[in-house]
């Protein structure tokens, strides 16, 4: 909502400029097109060329994939009028308050341009600000039209304010979040990622050489850079788009903080360069054209875009870098209701955390400087040290009517901490003696400032909830509290009932019942609301309660957000207030009233529903859990692995300044993408890996030292021996698989009773081990992205029918993976 959140247009100006891609490896490059108006005595025009890789083609040929890099060195200069403007030789890119979808056209480069700095005192970066309280907001929304959805993703600094909590981080188009990018299973997705940010230093940048100034005359496309790019490749190091001397790999510290690359968390598509290449590093002033292919049988649901450039991912994520992805059964509008005039919305709440205060890696302060980060943070005194945001704005408020179901599209985009959600009553605004008004009272009042949700239309959705709410009649607000206390890991809300529809994308084979959710950084839920009467109440995070049994699967050491995320004010069907909104995204079959609220089944749903396309996609038939497993492959073992003595890395903005780090690996050793994959798997097979979080590792080992050499089993190395003698595991590290998802066929903590023994049996032990995990899945689920219980394991199995090449598996706790709790695996093709 734009009277809730502005956008400040002054932004520091930059132009970009065109430069060939490698010219043994390119097909075709667009003629350079100069484009200039003047207006108010500055010019706009935004660059762009393309070129398309042979080998990408030949790799991608299966899905005939289009792939392309360009780069784009830029250039500041203010441009002339009159006669001088016929020698402009690059123009100003000036925002708009509103971002918008431009088509890039090239222009000419001025050779020896200096590069932009973060932003000069007389250009600041743009300003978003919203006040604590204010109506939820609703990002941009950009959809596929004929199949395809072409846009661009700038990365430049922004100022970031809301409540009172101010920072300058770093975001996609001027926004935080970025835009909602909408498509439909068969559509072709283009994002042309524009890295506007300033050049690392060269320090920061883990190497000696430039980090891609054109100022010292290392010219983007230059021969002498295109040999140099090509024999990087030859001699195994990371390539980069934007030129300067590539990326060493084995430095698992912070570093280069303003070069980046994207991830489609959660979509299945191709992994290969020119698609969700995590791997190529997108400099400063460069850009890189990602076009992804999705499949017919994709599933429907919620994904999202991110960071992902190893060593940088963290901190920019941390600052606000990451927006929805939605595939729906049509990226069209629907259709607005006759004489309707407001606004659809998809009732998301993108989640995220920021943290200038505690700890190191999740601390974006720190992080900033170990990283050698350059950029302005813009702390004022005052400021909290840790806040939560949905949608960019603290503690948004939104409203729906009584006994209406509504759907809530929630991602997890935060760095670090998990979420524990439940919907509880705001008891200390629910109350008759505030100003002699009653809960139905407040929440009308409160209403007239809300952002009104969209009702549940689905029919099949509704007609599945029928046999699910008889049981619930009786339930009331007294009987939770004596569940609550019982510790029931599932059950209805004070007020409210919630079913989780969907997890990580894809839909659950019915609706279940929970009471609190567990979300980790990257997951996703879509969860189906009804609040039975008019009152207020709060969408939260909490660790669990003392004693509770979430904590034997969650870990006591674990960092669980708290707070306020969002607040419902539910009205009564008689209540003056908004009308509901209209839901942005078209189903299969409709039901003409979407919050029924009787719990009686409505016929008319249940005859719709039997028409209604499926939205699980591929996974609608897929059942893993009594596959053949390939004969003579055994089952990867992948012990997350933590040390407790800190160790010294490099880092910082001066030669010889280190930084303590935690040491972090996979499997059986710290990430090092140079030693290549830790797995192979052929097209077609099924894999099962168990992923171990239960114990960490000895204090007394000596690391990096300890680390095996590769071939050497885990239990014959000195690393196996500190592992099986180190204390239990009390830090969760949810677990993220690249393109393909994961189907959980087993859970385990076998060491559960000795931990409870150990402390005292302080911990509720009496629910089983699956008991404990349905706060986030149950055997059978299909997910991305999972907790794993602390301690303890749990099994999965999968299979890549589609895509062939190396993607990575890793810890989504962001400073974790960046640090070495990452492994890279690679899909052969038979």
């Amino acid at each position: 909502s734009d009277s809730q959140m502005s956008v400040e247009t002054e932004r520091a100006p930059a132009c970009w400029t065109t430069a060939a891609p490698d010219p043994e490896d390119t097909l075709a490059i667009s003629a350079p097109l100069l484009g200039a108006a003047a207006e108010a005595g500055r010019a706009r025009a935004p660059a762009w060329t393309a070129g398309r890789s042979k080998s990408q083609l030949e790799r991608e040929s299966h899905l005939a994939a289009d792939a392309t890099l360009s780069c784009w060195p830029p250039a500041r200069a203010r441009a002339l009028v009159g006669a001088v403007a016929l020698a402009i030789s690059c123009a100003l890119v000036l925002a708009t308050a509103r971002p918008r979808v431009h088509t890039p056209h090239a222009q000419v480069q001025q050779p020896g341009a200096r590069a932009a700095q973060p932003w000069r005192a007389s250009h600041a970066p743009p300003r978003l600000r919203s006040a604590r309280g204010s109506a939820l907001p609703q990002p941009e929304l950009r959809r596929s039209k004929n199949g395809r959805l072409e846009t661009t993703l700038t990365v430049a600094p922004v100022h970031f304010a809301t409540g009172d909590f101010e920072l300058n981080v770093r975001g996609y188009e001027g926004r935080v979040p970025g835009p909602t990018l909408v498509v439909a299973p068969g559509d072709v997705l283009s994002i042309n990622l524009v890295n506007a940010l300033a050049p690392d230093d060269a320090f920061s940048s883990g190497s000696s050489g430039s980090s891609g100034s054109s100022g010292s005359g290392n010219n983007v496309g230059s021969a002498a850079h295109a040999k140099h790019s090509h024999e990087s490749k030859k001699a195994g190091k990371r390539e980069t788009v934007g030129g300067g001397t590539p990326l060493p790999l084995y430095l698992n510290a912070l570093h280069r903080p303003n070069s980046t690359s994207l991830h489609v968390h959660g979509m299945h598509v191709s992994p290969l360069p020119g698609a969700d290449d995590i791997y190529t590093a997108v400099l400063p002033s460069a850009n890189a054209t990602y076009t992804y292919l999705i499949p017919q049988n994709h599933p429907l649901g919620i994904y999202y875009y991110h960071p992902h450039l190893h060593g940088s991912s963290g901190l920019q994520a941390h600052g606000g870098m990451a927006g929805t992805i939605v595939v729906a059964r049509s990226a069209d509008a629907p259709d607005a209701p006759p004489g309707s005039d407001n606004e659809p919305t998809l009732n998301l709440l993108l989640i995220q955390t920021f943290n200038v205060g505690g700890g190191t890696v999740r601390n974006y302060k720190w992080a900033s400087e170990a990283s050698g980060s350059n950029f302005p943070l813009g702390l004022t005194a005052g400021t909290p040290t840790v806040v939560l945001t949905v949608n960019g704005a603290v503690e948004p408020v939104a409203a729906v009517r009584a006994g209406a179901w509504t759907r809530l599209r929630i991602v997890h985009a935060g760095h670090n901490d998990l979420l524990l959600l439940s919907i509880q009553p705001a008891l200390a605004l629910v109350s008759t003696d505030n100003g002699g008004r009653d809960a139905a009272g407040m929440a009308e009042a409160l209403a007239s400032g809300a952002a009104p949700l969209a009702e549940e239309r689905d029919s099949r959705v509704l007609a599945q909830l029928a046999p699910l709410l008889a049981p619930l009649a009786a339930f009331s607000y007294s009987s939770y509290a004596r569940a609550a206390a019982g510790d029931k890991p599932s059950g209805k809300s004070p007020g409210c009932e919630v079913f989780v529809l969907a997890r990580d994308g894809v839909e659950l084979s019915a609706p279940r019942l929970q009471a609190r959710v567990l979300v980790s950084p990257g997951s996703r839920a879509e969860l189906l609301v009804r609040c039975s009467s008019a009152g207020i109440f709060d969408l939260r995070t909490d660790p669990p309660k003392v004693g509770f049994s979430d904590w034997t699967h969650i870990g006591t050491g674990s960092d669980i957000a708290s707070g306020a995320l969002m607040r419902l004010a539910v009205l009564a069907d008689s209540a003056a207030g908004p009308p509901p909104a209209r839901d942005a995204l078209r189903y299969g079959a409709e039901a003409s009233n979407g919050g029924s609220p009787g719990h009686a089944a409505d016929e008319t749903y249940a005859a719709a529903a039997e028409h209604a396309q499926p939205a699980r996609g591929l996974y609608a038939t897929m059942d893993l859990q009594t596959a053949k497993l390939p004969s003579g492959v055994l089952p990867l073992h992948i012990p997350m692995l933590q040390g407790k003595v800190p160790i010294q890395r490099p880092g910082g903005r001066e030669a010889g300044q280190t930084f303590p780090y935690a040491w972090y690996g996979m499997r059986d050793r710290e990430y090092n993408e140079a030693e290549g994959a830790s797995r192979t798997v052929t097209l077609g097979a099924t894999e099962e890996w168990k992923l171990i979080n239960e114990r960490t590792l000895n204090p007394a080992t000596q690391l990096p030292s300890g680390v095996p050499p590769p071939g050497t089993p885990l239990e014959e190395s000195p690393l196996g021996e500190s592992l099986s003698s180190g204390a239990f595991a009390d830090g969760n590290h949810p677990f993220h698989m690249h393109v393909n998802h994961f189907q959980i066929v087993a859970i385990n903590a076998p060491a559960r009773s000795q931990q409870n023994g150990a402390n005292g049996g302080g911990i509720n032990a009496t629910l089983t081990v699956a008991a404990t995990a349905a706060i986030d899945y149950e055997v059978g689920d299909w997910r991305d992205t999972i907790s794993i219980p602390t301690p303890g394991s749990v099994t999965i199995r999968w299979q890549a029918n589609d895509f062939v090449g190396k993607a990575m598996a890793h810890c989504h706790i962001f400073g974790h993976s960046d640090t070495g709790m990452s492994m890279d695996f690679e899909v052969l093709g038979i």
